[in-house]
């Protein structure tokens, strides 16, 4: 069995050991996101460095649209890995749309907002903010939805589609 297998099993007994564990890995994996990305939203019409450069952040979006869409679905065509769940016979705590594990697209996501936020306005967004993105990202793990390295090329692909935005289109 291979380390990335054994740490998504340990993760996923973690998660699922009480109802109280999966309603929290639950909420990391699912809300969580979505409370990141409305921050996220709200941040761009109020925090004044984020509205100074409402110029290019169509050119951001686009880009985060193309990571996690473009890159991902290219990059899961070649490496067809099924979901940790469907290899195991598990009862997920999330259920995602798609059968491909490889990269995980949350943590594309994440991670790319991370970068762009973090960079852009670090006064509105420390360093406590990347970290909650990381933790829903390895929460996709313990949901049994992932694999870590999974999450780990999901975020590469995301910080480094973020960095290459902001250091050459933006």
């Amino acid at each position: 069995m291979s380390l990335d297998h054994t740490a998504q099993q340990w993760l996923s007994h973690v998660a699922g050991a009480t109802r109280l564990s999966r309603r929290l890995t639950y909420g990391l994996a699912e809300v969580l996101p979505i409370l990141l990305g409305a921050c996220w939203a709200l941040a761009v019409l109020t925090v004044q460095p984020l509205q100074q450069h409402k110029d290019w952040y169509a050119v951001v979006l686009v880009g985060a649209v193309f990571a996690r869409f473009g890159i991902v679905g290219v990059i899961s065509q070649f490496v067809r890995r099924e979901r940790p769940f469907l290899l195991d016979h598990l009862d997920p705590i999330v259920h995602p749309l798609t059968k491909g594990s490889f990269p995980s697209g949350h943590a594309v996501v994440l991670a790319y907002a991370a970068v762009v936020y973090c960079s852009v306005a670090p006064a509105f967004f420390p360093a406590w903010f990347a970290g909650l993105c990381a933790v829903a990202a390895i929460s996709r793990i313990a949901a049994d939805v992932h694999y870590p390295s999974d999450v780990i090329a999901g975020g590469v692909v995301g910080a480094s589609s973020a960095y290459i935005v902001l250091h050459f289109f933006a």
